[in-house]
């Protein structure tokens, strides 16, 4: 396993142990690139959310995670069934809801692009919320990209500096998009 890839499961690992424990006010995360993204990714799909259902994550009831069923309409990056199913932090169980401070929150009908890690036998999205595009359909059919993290603390490792607003905001058109993700696939 690479170092980098390490570094953000170990990110991962760290923010669910603390979000058992209390409620974060902000997410922090290392700022990737896109060729970043795409190779430490097992697949990075294009898709629409068909399915969102929360449940407990064991017996003990002390956290929750949602499951998304995604309809996969391109494969990007990698190849598998027609639909798959992707694990996030948070969700909403009886009258008890536990929220992730920058998780995407998703449903049914959300039009997608995913960048999805492998991590204890399911997938989920990339750093949480680093790996998450909106695709937008605009009225004249045109798709676009959309990754708005101006809300997380976005953290640029090399500069030890927080990232510009400007630099943790994604909007472009999709083939574009996709054309630089398959530039990246090996």
């Amino acid at each position: 396993m690479t170092q980098v890839k390490t570094t953000h499961l170990a990110m991962c690992v760290i923010a669910a142990i603390l979000l058992g424990v209390s409620s974060l006010a902000a997410l922090t995360l290392k700022k990737a690139s896109l060729e970043e993204l795409t190779r430490e990714s097992s697949l990075v799909i294009q898709g629409r959310v068909i399915s969102a259902e929360s449940r407990w994550e064991d017996e003990r009831r002390q956290s929750i995670y949602t499951v998304l069923t995604i309809e996969v309409e391109q494969y990007v990056k990698g190849s598998g069934p027609k639909a798959i199913q992707v694990k996030q932090l948070g969700g909403a169980m009886e009258d008890i809801a536990l929220e992730v401070s920058g998780s995407p929150r998703l449903g049914e009908g959300d039009e997608v692009l995913l960048f999805l890690q492998s991590f204890q036998g399911a997938y989920w999205i990339h750093s949480i919320a680093l790996g998450y595009y909106q695709v937008i359909r605009e009225k004249d059919g045109q798709q676009y990209v959309l990754n708005d993290l101006r809300g997380i603390n976005l953290v640029d490792a090399s500069a030890l500096q927080k990232v510009s607003p400007a630099e943790a905001y994604t909007f472009e058109p999709l083939p574009s998009f996709v054309s630089r993700v398959r530039q990246y696939v090996d």
